[in-house]
């Protein structure tokens, strides 16, 4: 068969790259100014943070049911799926934001807009399994979570500079009209451009290329459609899905995944908590400022690492090497927690952030890579399950040690994490399977 790469790959990645940016602009946009949107609904400040991360939640939801039901889901369905539930769930949010009592308007909408974040960040490995080059995939992941922390760090410059940083103290003077009308103006564009990305997908997407690019994308395309006609019964359906889990080292990368989403529960949701809780003369705003750094440098990482990952045959060492920064920022968070290190903390904090997202591009590319053949849909659909589920563990264990003990033994169990997925991380086999079939013309 004659292999050939389509350029029209490249628009389907711009879609993508929309959709996840959606998804984390707008999860961000409420917790970061949590005292607006507590005082235009006059709901407590939890109701506002489970605008953020009930996304999450949803996202990972709706997968768990996706792997078993929905596991041969087209690629132009995903993209189309994804991008309409966006759609609504931001017309939905909008509407939400009419009405100062509805708020369980904005709750609908962040759910639809979360399931169509877990099926926008489904996509790269489905795109790779089919459209993608073998020596560009990883550069694809690295774009999807370029998207993911370009949303969180400009959401959390947009929404504290527009909302002139307003505290308690003046918030009283921010009238209904100029909340409803700030998240209108915020949203709505991004709507706009989902609507122009779906008549894209209409009119240029298919499921699969004429031809495929490459040898490993022909043996995915005949698996699964070997796949499809064999198995019609529910039994079969969980076979399938649980089908990674018989390779010890995909569940290797989950567990490593899994454990890094301590560190980004500890950088992201919980930074302000922890750095006003141990400087107690810190000002409001800084905590912040570090995190859009943070988001800032992981969104050039992603990009980096995925490159290097694309032409590079030491796949397992660049994660050893993500991993071991995540582990150095990790202790010095702790450390700095524990002396009071202003400094090492504003170092840290930033960093661990960068390396956790680095070690998720490299897992995301290793798991494709490693798990190859098994369905890319069913992979990544299991990487974001862990990692809604367990974002919101590790925050809540967090805090939890934050309020009985101290910062400091809140801040070592992301520390004592990173060591363990590092020894995990090295016990990984370099067993490159795709890489291989490319190779060597076998599975």
């Amino acid at each position: 068969m004659e292999y050939h790469a389509h350029p029209i790959r490249w628009l389907f990645v711009g879609v993508m790259w929309i959709g996840i940016f959606t998804h984390e602009f707008t999860s961000t946009s409420y917790t970061i100014v949590n005292n607006v949107v507590t005082s235009y609904f006059n709901k407590p400040p939890g109701s506002t943070d489970v605008l953020g991360v009930i996304g999450m939640f949803s996202g990972a939801a709706f997968l768990l049911v996706a792997v078993i039901f929905l596991r041969f889901i087209k690629f132009r369905a995903q993209i189309l799926s994804a991008s309409t539930l966006s759609i609504v769930g931001i017309a939905t949010a909008c509407l939400g934001f009419v009405n100062r009592k509805t708020y369980w308007m904005v709750l609908v909408g962040q759910v639809l807009i979360g399931i169509s974040g877990g099926l926008f960040h489904a996509i790269p490995l489905t795109m790779a399994a089919s459209w993608f080059l073998t020596s560009e995939s990883a550069t694809v992941i690295g774009i999807a979570w370029n998207a993911d922390s370009l949303g969180v760090a400009i959401s959390s410059v947009l929404f504290p500079v527009a909302f002139q940083n307003t505290t308690q103290s003046n918030i009283q003077f921010i009238s209904s009209s100029e909340v409803r009308q700030i998240f209108m103006e915020s949203f709505l564009p991004l709507c706009f451009l989902l609507c122009i990305s779906t008549v894209i997908v209409c009119l240029f997407s298919r499921n699969n290329p004429s031809s495929p690019p490459s040898l490993s994308q022909e043996n995915y395309l005949q698996l699964e459609e070997n796949t499809r006609t064999q198995e019609q019964n529910l039994m079969g359906n969980f076979t399938t899905a649980l089908e990674p889990f018989k390779n010890l080292n995909v569940v290797l990368i989950l567990i490593v995944r899994s454990l890094g989403c301590s560190i980004f529960a500890l950088s992201v949701p919980l930074i302000s908590s922890m750095m006003l809780g141990t400087f107690h003369n810190m000002s409001d705003s800084y905590p912040g400022a570090i995190r859009i750094v943070g988001a800032l440098l992981s969104s050039i990482g992603s990009i980096v690492v995925g490159w290097l990952l694309d032409y590079s045959k030491f796949k397992k060492e660049i994660t050893v090497v993500c991993v071991t920064g995540m582990l150095i920022c990790a202790v010095g968070v702790f450390i700095g927690h524990l002396f009071g290190l202003v400094y090492l903390v504003t170092i840290s904090y930033p960093s661990a952030n960068m390396f956790n997202t680095l070690v998720g591009v490299c897992c995301t590319e290793l798991i494709l890579e490693i798990g190859y053949p098994s369905n890319p849909f069913i992979m990544i659909s299991w990487f974001h399950i862990t990692t809604g589920v367990l974002v919101f563990r590790y925050s809540v264990i967090i805090r939890s040690l934050m309020k009985i003990v101290n910062d400091a033994s809140a801040a070592a169990l992301p520390a004592v994490a990173s060591c363990l997925a590092l020894v995990l991380v090295t016990a990984l086999r370099s067993d490159y399977r795709r890489s291989k079939t490319e190779e060597q013309g076998v599975i």
